[in-house]
């Protein structure tokens, strides 16, 4: 090393320094402003923490009104199903009085052939 650049070198450390220090500055403003950023960050996961659990409660009451009205309408079918086949029809009435007719019809035949002779 030269006796001229010694002088400038000299000079040039508190120069980098200083640099050095600003960067350091700017990098401290930085960190020191994620604290705040980080917080609400947290915050508002928090906030949608708690939303996707009350969308999951919903969903699965939900799931349970869905369950309960299947079965509810399968039961409320097979219970019409069951009166249907247990009632009759209105032809079916009418059929019934009319065999029942025709038979008395015929009983009354009968006799009156047997007695009559």
């Amino acid at each position: 090393m030269s006796e001229e650049t010694l002088p400038r070198m000299a000079e040039s450390v508190p120069v980098v320094l200083a640099r050095m220090e600003g960067k350091l500055d700017n990098l401290k403003e930085r960190v020191t402003e994620l604290g705040p950023r980080v917080s609400r960050l947290e915050d508002r996961t928090k906030v949608l923490e708690d939303v996707t659990l009350g969308l999951a409660k919903d969903a699965g009451a939900e799931e349970q009104k869905k369950i309960a009205l299947a079965l509810a309408l399968k039961e409320a079918d097979e219970t019409r199903r069951n009166q249907s086949e247990q009632t009759w029809t209105p032809v079916q009435r009418v059929g019934m009085v009319l065999g029942g007719i025709v038979g008395a019809v015929a009983l009354v035949i009968q006799y009156y052939s047997t007695v009559k002779g």
